[in-house]
């Protein structure tokens, strides 16, 4: 049925400023059985001399059982507009008028414009609805009082004699530890049977004691992803599951670490020439290939022991190191380095504390700029809350061990310098495309190995050449 508005400028004016409209609402009758009723609620006065001139709605339900006859309610002739219409699950069915005699009608008081029975369907949901298919379909509730547009709300929009799961609502993520919050179900329709809870990949289960409960919450006992719904029947209606509420369940873990750069390592720590010059950057520097980390870690004031920045990747991997690809990586952050190794917040004082949602076989990667990157060789424990890993204690700290680090001091071991371009591998593309042209030269470059300013022939002597044919054991 097309929307037709045929009505002078002056007569808009006057309703418009009188904001004349009139509701709908969907009801069961109370007798006979097996009844719905449509009926309309004025919120205006309307003469006997006043036509409702048209009328438009639709009705669903969910239950393709369900077969209904209408019934003609004087004076309003409203009818179905063809067969029911299945569409995703529901059931729609148009209704418009017919030509109709004029009715005097009161304000705020509902009048029945329309009814069907159904049979079988006892479990059925009736709608008003308004949404995507009956805008397609020309179906949005339309009032018309003698030409003139009066559609008002759907005050009341269904009759539910089944079982509705409704809605759950609560926090998406909680710290282990700390209790959930309220977890709140609404808009069901039925008895609450049970809720249930299922935690990562485990299956559903049901939680003691929560029948009848709108309302719960507990203290999760595992990290990662729980998901809680709940089981709703009415009557003898066959039972539903509300919608799922996805929670995340995180720790905040302290990540004590510890690693060295060769180039800047001496005797017993690290110097730190870059930042007693002014020349580490304020903003992190590994935004460009190929590491394209998009982080905005930066400082007014370089931290006073740092020695460079460097990027810490965490990656997690049901296998061994080897496993541990680039694609398994969970999280990556920009932090310094300090003089003795540690590496600490881009506060230079605390170290990085990440929220985790799981710590199941996690690697951790170290890439600098002009070293070799390297990978904990083994996952990573983690002991209330803290991380402790030492890249630096020993060989086998690193996948690949000798080929993978080196010693740079008796029992030290540091990442190995002369990757200029970080590729992963130290080759003559590394002297001749960046040394060589920036010889002699005192800047914050990846040729400058040594990490003293100075781009010269100690940068090319004493650690290029002697790193060649060194590759990072990180797996690609």
């Amino acid at each position: 049925m097309k929307k037709i508005h045929l009505l002078s400028f002056y007569v808009t004016l006057i309703l418009v400023t009188q904001a004349n409209q009139i509701d709908i609402g969907i009801f069961e009758a109370l007798t006979p059985p097996k009844k719905i009723e449509v009926r309309i609620r004025p919120d205006f006065n309307i003469s006997s001399i006043q036509t409702i001139t048209a009328i438009l709605y639709t009705v669903r339900w969910d239950d393709p059982s369900v077969t209904i006859t209408t019934q003609y309610i004087y004076p309003f002739f409203v009818t179905p507009q063809g067969a029911p219409v299945l569409n995703n699950g529901y059931y729609y069915q148009v209704f418009a008028s017919l030509p109709m005699n004029a009715v005097a009608m009161n304000a705020n008081q509902e009048y029945l414009i329309s009814s069907f029975t159904y049979t079988n369907g006892t479990c059925a949901n009736f709608e008003v609805i308004e949404n995507e298919w009956t805008l397609l379909h020309n179906g949005d509730v339309y009032l018309e009082l003698i030409g003139l547009e009066v559609t008002g709300i759907i005050y009341r929009s269904d009759v539910l004699l089944g079982s509705i799961g409704g809605n759950l609502t609560g926090n998406d993520t909680v710290y282990l530890g700390n209790s959930t919050g309220t977890m709140t179900l609404s808009n069901y329709n039925g008895s609450i049977v049970t809720w249930q809870r299922k935690v990562n990949e485990g299956s559903w289960e049901n939680i003691p004691g929560t029948t009848g409960i709108a309302f719960y919450s507990e203290i999760p006992s595992a990290l990662g992803d729980c998901y809680y719904r709940a089981y709703i029947q009415k009557g003898t209606c066959p039972t539903v599951y509300s919608d799922i509420l996805h929670l995340a369940v995180v720790a905040e873990i302290n990540m004590n670490l510890k690693v060295f750069l060769e180039g800047a390592f001496q005797d017993t720590e690290m110097l730190n020439k870059l930042r007693e010059l002014g020349l580490i950057p304020s903003s992190q520097p590994y935004s460009n290939p190929p590491w394209n980390y998009n982080g905005t870690e930066s400082v007014i004031d370089i931290p006073a022991n740092a020695v460079d920045w460097v990027l810490i990747e965490l990656r997690e991997s049901e296998g061994d190191a080897s496993t541990a690809t680039s694609d398994k990586s969970i999280q990556r952050w920009a932090a310094f380095l300090m003089k003795d190794g540690s590496i600490k917040d881009i506060n230079g004082v605390q170290n990085l504390n990440v929220v985790l949602s799981s710590h199941d076989n996690l690697y951790i990667v170290v890439f600098h700029r002009n070293h070799l990157q390297v990978i904990s060789a083994i996952p990573l424990s983690i002991v209330n809350g803290i991380c402790f890993y030492n890249f630096s204690s020993g060989e086998n700290q690193v996948l690949g061990g000798n080929l993978g680090h080196k010693e740079i001091a008796p029992g030290i071991w540091g990442m190995i310098a002369g990757d200029a371009n970080s590729d992963g591998n130290i080759g003559i593309e590394d002297k001749q495309v960046y040394w060589n042209p920036n010889a002699g030269f005192k800047v914050y470059l990846t040729s400058d190995f040594s990490m003293d300013s100075q781009i010269n022939n100690k940068d090319k002597s004493d650690l290029w050449y002697p790193n060649q044919g060194f590759n990072s054991q990180v797996p690609d």
